[in-house]
């Protein structure tokens, strides 16, 4: 608490553990600017490896970040328990996370022997945003005419970063 109130006082940004919040643009998205490029939130897609308190964690901490408070989880798979995981005693599962505002999030572990990944894709009702390769890749998606029907719209890459 002292150290804390230390780098308050000099307006220094201390974080334990997840670096994704000291992010100056993670930090801007988390202030209505994930809102202002989406709209409100419909569904989510988040993907997590390498153990639920591990990874995992990262995950759930960004989606609070950018999407705010989470009022229930419910699991939709069995726990899976592997010895491989680096932290002791750590599980994998299948869940959905109920955000405050009415949103969800379907998250589900991928297998990090294959290749690794931490990320979301977000559908608003005015676009689409996705943080993928560990958040180190954004892609925002506009709205525009749906090129295969008539009167309606697709989401298409606008911006890569």
């Amino acid at each position: 608490d002292e150290f804390a109130a230390y780098c308050n006082s000099r307006g220094l940004i201390v974080q334990t553990h997840f670096w994704r919040r000291g992010h100056p643009e993670l930090r801007e998205l988390s202030k209505r600017k994930l809102h202002d490029k989406i709209g409100n939130l419909q569904a989510g897609l988040g993907l997590y490896g390498g153990g639920l308190f591990n990874n995992g964690g990262h995950l759930v901490d960004l989606i609070r970040l950018l999407l705010g408070r989470i009022v229930s989880v419910q699991a939709v798979s069995d726990i899976v328990s592997d010895k491989s995981f680096r932290l002791a005693n750590d599980l994998e599962l299948s869940f959905v996370l109920n955000l405050e505002g009415g949103g969800k999030i379907s998250v589900s572990p991928i297998d990090f022997d294959h290749y690794r990944e931490i990320g979301i894709d977000l559908w608003g009702t005015a676009g689409r945003f996705s943080l993928l390769q560990e958040s180190l890749v954004a892609s925002e998606f506009s709205l525009s005419p749906n090129r295969a029907l008539s009167d309606t719209t697709e989401a298409v890459v606008s911006h890569v970063k």
